[in-house]
């Protein structure tokens, strides 16, 4: 349910950016005359499933695995970002929701395979990956609403863009050290 959950909110959201009245890197999505109210919709659906997702932290403690900071730390996060981000109705929504709809999308496969125990097709290190990728692309697009006058002069939207900035950094540092304990040692201690 939550593959197709994401997938479906990263499609529609790429819908509402491609049919923004005013261009993506613009102020007013949410209001947009064309597709503001999908748009905000999307976004509210999205933030109220960062909840749905403490379900992985439940699963891991219930299946008696360990739950490291990262998990902690990511999904306590996610819903407080994606709160403000709602809350304030800030128009960088569109790259958590596309962005993160995509990766949720392999992810929630790659936990459905595993509980059906069907071989998941991609080596389990693209997950983690992913999510870097997102980080940082994330990151990358959502600089140019600093320089937007709209945008940084509304004490609201800096502070979500400072908000968000800092939690994205957090969680690229987390997954990188995460990925490098995980995946990189394992690989050195097979060639040793």
């Amino acid at each position: 349910i939550m593959t197709l959950f994401s997938f479906l909110c990263a499609v529609t959201m790429i819908h509402c950016l491609m049919n923004l009245k005013k261009g993506v890197f613009s102020a007013g999505h949410f209001e947009d005359e064309l597709v503001g109210e999908t748009y905000s919709k999307i976004v509210y659906l999205f933030y109220v499933s960062k909840y749905v997702e403490f379900l992985d932290t439940y699963f891991l403690i219930l299946c008696n695995r360990p739950v490291i900071w990262l998990q902690y730390l990511h999904h306590i996060g996610a819903p407080l970002d994606m709160g403000i981000i709602y809350y304030f109705n800030i128009e960088g929504a569109w790259i958590f929701v596309a962005f993160n709809g995509i990766i949720h999308t392999f992810m929630y496969y790659y936990y459905a395979c595993s509980i059906m125990k069907w071989k998941f097709p991609l080596p389990k290190q693209f997950i983690t990956l992913l999510q870097m990728t997102q980080f940082i692309s994330g990151l990358g697009v959502l600089a140019p609403y600093y320089f937007m006058d709209d945008y940084w002069k509304n004490d609201e939207k800096r502070f979500v863009f400072l908000f968000t900035y800092g939690y994205v950094l957090m969680n690229l540092f987390m997954f990188l050290n995460f990925y490098a304990r995980t995946y990189t040692k394992k690989q050195t201690r097979k060639t040793d």
